[in-house]
């Protein structure tokens, strides 16, 4: 279990990392040398976006994400709506993460190009299930403590 925080760990930070070294050299390349990377801005955006939703699903096993408590813990009512929230997170979780197999299955058929990075969008598009998949397993291993 360890390791597979670490990595969810290591891919958010080091994505977020990535992202602004690169959006930062990117700069000083286009207002001190008059270049730019062509491609820096495209990959940047997906850096984010990998960091923000590992980042995300990381949340579930920290128990970081906002919730609201309008009843005890302890009352009968306040244990049925825990349990349903919990339900609730898991089934949209897992819903997501399995339309996210086939949005990711649509770009392979289509063969769907990135724009400046010239890799198939399928593999940008994993980010989707695989973040999701995660966030549900922590959510799961969250719960069970």
């Amino acid at each position: 279990m360890e390791k597979v925080a670490r990595l969810n760990r290591f891919v958010a930070s080091y994505a977020l990392a990535l992202a602004v070294l690169l959006t930062f050299l990117n700069v000083v390349l286009r207002y001190i040398f008059g270049t730019s990377l062509s491609f820096s801005a495209e990959l940047a955006s997906y850096l984010f976006i990998v960091s923000a939703f590992f980042a995300a699903s990381l949340g579930f096993k920290e128990r970081i994400h906002i919730s609201v408590e309008f009843i005890s813990k302890k009352t009968f009512l306040g244990k049925l709506a825990r349990y349903v929230s919990f339900w609730i997170t898991l089934i949209f979780l897992l819903f997501i993460a399995i339309f996210g197999i086939e949005f990711v299955s649509l770009a392979f058929d289509m063969n769907e190009i990135s724009i400046d990075l010239n890799i198939p969008m399928w593999i940008i598009y994993m980010i989707i299930p695989i973040s999701f998949f995660l966030a549900a397993f922590w959510h799961i291993k969250s719960d069970i403590k």
